[in-house]
């Protein structure tokens, strides 16, 4: 959700991410109908009109910022670390990979999962040689990923375009015929789609990729906000409440995309008691199927009554049932996206992805009772749900007890969890030449707040210039 949209008729910005206040006081007070209207994926499109980042080496104001589509991205995610990349891949005073140069040592605060390679001499050399503009990209979050892949192509082909030309400022023709990118949380997504042999199959101007925090099997948390809401203070913007949240995502193929995948291991959603055993693990081979798609069992994900608060599908030209109509046609467009791109990643591809166990994060999800039970699994099976919106989620079985979801604690980056963050390696994929197991990384602003992410992935794009042809 970090880039900006508005909509696409009328110009009116609907989600334009400069600052956790502002759109807290652009949303906070919205209804869930509201929500559903304005973050439409039929009626919006990317915002080019955030505000400036801040002066970099090769950015020296607002124009040429949004020539570069700074503004398509949210200031709050990426404001302080787009000029700090822009100004240290194209310094001239010092290269920012000589003290990288044979530091083997770096490892030990990196993590990697595989062999770790120095940056050579020739390598530091050869990419502090070469002009490196950096560029942004938002895309409309609401869309199915492989939309926003298609999209992206057209974006890298403009930008080469440009500067290949003579008319991009500096009067000069450049050999530009490569990007590397530099992907955050869901625009990995976009990323291998884009590259994907199976979907846009778009590879001639990519060098490598990096990816960064990337839910790259999916994330328990999109569950849990669709069901409870988002806590404080997320909640004030992105939804309380079920109501608020299903009435954006529900509609959303790409928020349904964020779900947990079939490639996600088994049993992550579950019933336990007080005391945390557990009643019931939804083994399911299709969430999709078997969770997602259900309409009536307590580990459903959505209450049909909160999909069209603002009653756009029966009002449509050619009127849909929100459950089969709507819903259901997005939750099968996740599907198919999931299922399309599997464990396609491009080759070269770095990654790194958070695995602390202190900053709260869902890898399992449970429903856990407030009180003490005296059943097992074969009651639990049959529950049905009752409550909607704001109201607590209760079992029907014996005594109705309350089962709500207590906060996570498990390790990864307080979105993304370690399984899914570690996707990329895991799938065994060779293409996945680098993965970072980092620590202390706030999922929205990891870029931003953390040192680390910001020099492993310069480490990562300096592998990747320094074997540029």
């Amino acid at each position: 959700m970090g880039s900006n949209l508005r909509n696409k008729n009328t110009g009116e910005s609907v989600w334009r991410a400069n600052s956790l206040l502002g759109l807290a006081w652009q949303w906070v007070f919205r209804s869930a109908a509201t929500r559903q209207r304005k973050l439409n994926p039929e009626t919006t499109e990317v915002d080019d009109e955030g505000d400036f980042y801040g002066a970099s080496t090769t950015v020296k104001d607002e124009d040429a910022a949004k020539i570069r589509g700074w503004g398509t991205t949210a200031k709050f995610s990426y404001g302080k670390y787009i000029p700090w990349l822009d100004t240290a891949l194209n310094t001239d005073d010092a290269s920012p990979w000589k003290s990288m140069e044979g530091q083997d040592e770096l490892s030990k605060r990196w993590l990697p999962e595989k062999e770790f390679e120095s940056l050579t001499k020739t390598e530091s050399e050869k990419a502090w040689a070469l002009f490196s503009p950096v560029h942004c990209v938002g895309y409309n979050w609401l869309e199915t990923n492989a939309d926003a892949g298609e999209y992206l192509s057209k974006k890298v082909a403009e930008i080469v375009a440009f500067w290949s030309s003579g008319n991009n400022g500096k009067g000069t023709r450049y050999r530009c015929d490569k990007v590397i990118i530099v992907t955050h949380s869901m625009g990995g997504l976009v990323a291998r789609a884009m590259t994907s042999p199976e979907m846009t199959n778009s590879t001639e101007h990519v060098l490598g990729i990096n990816h960064g925090v990337m839910p790259a099997l999916g994330a328990p948390a999109a569950y849990h906000h669709m069901r409870t809401g988002y806590d404080f203070p997320s909640g004030l913007v992105l939804g309380r409440n079920a109501a608020q949240v299903t009435a954006i995502l529900a509609n959303a193929p790409g928020g349904l995309e964020l779900l947990p995948t079939q490639s996600y291991p088994q049993g992550w959603l579950r019933a336990i008691g007080k005391s945390g055993q557990e009643l019931m693990a939804i083994r399911a081979t299709d969430p999709y199927v078997d969770i997602y798609a259900e309409e009536s069992k307590w580990w459903r994900l959505v209450d049909k009554a909160l999909i069209d608060p603002a009653g756009l599908h029966g009002k449509a030209e050619v009127p849909v049932d929100p459950w089969s109509g709507a819903y259901r046609n997005n939750l099968n467009l996740a599907r198919h996206f999931h299922y399309t791109l599997k464990d396609w990643y491009f080759g070269p591809t770095y990654s790194h992805y958070g695995a602390d166990p202190d900053v709260g994060t869902y890898q399992t999800l449970s429903w856990q009772a407030k009180d003490q039970l005296s059943f097992g699994e074969a009651e639990v099976s049959q529950a049905g749900v009752h409550g909607a919106g704001s109201d607590p989620v209760t079992l029907e079985v014996v005594g109705l007890p309350q089962f709500k979801i207590p906060k996570g604690s498990e390790p990864g980056d307080g979105t993304v969890s370690e399984w899914s963050g570690a996707g990329p390696h895991n799938s065994g994929n060779p293409s996945v030449v680098q993965s970072f197991k980092l620590f202390s990384l706030d999922h929205g602003t990891s870029y931003n707040k953390s040192e680390t992410a910001q020099q492993c992935t310069l480490y990562s794009i300096g592998k990747l210039l320094g074997k540029y042809p």
